[in-house]
């Protein structure tokens, strides 16, 4: 999960506006990534995002609260840090429009 460090209204507004959430480093937390880039995808409640870690090229992905619906992609970096190690779902490719994912089959 995040870790939200202390916010003031208009500090916690202004972050579910622009990313959900506003992730903040707290003495709780110990594992931050650096990511060349994050695509959002929200759906009223619940913002699906998926990361492309900078020099490393891994992709990870996890879930914050957020209102409205949209989908968007913010360009990096941006530094994020969780409570715990986030496992890479796969390798990613960094771009001008964003991070996709090397194996990208379709169904």
């Amino acid at each position: 999960m995040q870790v939200f460090g202390r916010l003031n209204w208009t500090t916690l507004i202004g972050c579910v506006l622009l990313l959900g959430g506003c992730a903040t480093p707290s003495r709780e937390s110990s594992y931050c990534y650096t990511f060349s880039s994050i695509h959002e995808s929200c759906t009223v409640a619940v913002s699906s995002l998926v990361g492309c870690e900078s020099g490393t090229n891994k992709e990870y992905a996890w879930h914050a609260s957020c209102v409205g619906w949209f989908d968007v992609y913010h360009p990096g970096p941006k530094r994020v840090c969780f409570k715990e190690r986030r496992q890479p779902k796969g390798s990613c490719t960094e771009g001008a429009l964003g991070s996709l994912p090397v194996d990208h089959r379709t169904r």
